[in-house]
Formats: C-alpha cells, sequence, structure tokens
C-alpha cells in the first residue's frame, strides 16, 4: 500500500489459518497470523510535524477477533534529513476478546535501532482492557455485530 505522499506499507510475507467452524457461527478466531518483513515508511512533513496526539484513537471494536498466535516483525523506516533510519520491531502473542475485556498476551516485544541506539526487549507481558475504560465499544468477537455499521464500500 502506497500513497501519494510517498508513505508506504509492505507486507510481503503473511501466513494465517482461519478457524472455520466458529466463522460460520459469526466468530472470527485465527489460529495463527503470521506477517514477516514488514516495512513501513511513514511520511513526515517537517513544516507540519506535531507532538499532537489528540487524532490517535483506539479502536478496539475493529479488532473483534481472537488469534491464538500471533506473530509481526519487520522496519519502520523513519526519515532523518535527507535520509532513513531503521527501527526493527517484532510481537510475538496472542489476542482474546470477550464483551467485556480485551487481554493481550505477549511472549516477546521487541523494538531496535542503531541509530538512535533503541534497544527494547520484553517477555511475558500481559495487557488486559477492560472495557469499564472503553464503554462505546465492545470487545466481542462476534463480527455479526459490525455488519450494520459498514457501508458497502467498506465490505
Amino acid at each position: 500500500m502506497v500513497h501519494e505522499n510517498g508513505a508506504s506499507v509492505v507486507l510481503p510475507q503473511i501466513t494465517t489459518q482461519i478457524k472455520i467452524a466458529p466463522l460460520l457461527k459469526g466468530k472470527i478466531s485465527i489460529e495463527e497470523l503470521s506477517v514477516s518483513h514488514v516495512s513501513i515508511q511513514p511520511y513526515f512533513e517537517s513544516g507540519f510535524d506535531s507532538t499532537e496526539t489528540s487524532n490517535l484513537v483506539f479502536a478496539p471494536e475493529r479488532i473483534p477477533l481472537d488469534i491464538s498466535k500471533l506473530h509481526v516483525d519487520g522496519n519502520v523506516y523513519v526519515p532523518v534529513d535527507d535520509s532513513s533510519r531503521a527501527v526493527h520491531f517484532m510481537v510475538d502473542g496472542q489476542i482474546q476478546s470477550s464483551p467485556n475485556v480485551m487481554k493481550v498476551a505477549l511472549n516477546a516485544f521487541e523494538v531496535f535501532s542503531s541509530q538512535p541506539r533503541i534497544n527494547i526487549a520484553m517477555k511475558d507481558v500481559s495487557i488486559r482492557f477492560p472495557k469499564k475504560y472503553f464503554p462505546n465499544y465492545p470487545f466481542s468477537p462476534n463480527y455479526q455485530n459490525y455488519l450494520p455499521h459498514l457501508h458497502s464500500s467498506q465490505i
């Protein structure tokens, strides 16, 4: 995927195993999702760069699924002056969602960059997103709940 401003996201290798029986009942359940060698090149315009995050929204209703084995690795190429710097990342874990909570269990999480020097490695991290903190967002992995909200251009 390439934007006209030069920003891009490349997903060259995706492997997945979707459970068919739950899908027939309206539940998205993925046994394995592996996305390897991701390449992300964001676009920054220096005159408009901002640290404002008011337009960033956590939208768990767009992730109505369970993933038993999740693995994503790749690089984010950050533009700096006339060059770019690679930041390597790797996420390995699982996502479980229910009507009241979304659980993310990370077996491993890594971020590495040689310039500037960044080396973050974490193992066995569990994150819970209780519904009480996101009252307007259902965590249900049942995609039928979302069909009335889709426009034909989104399907």
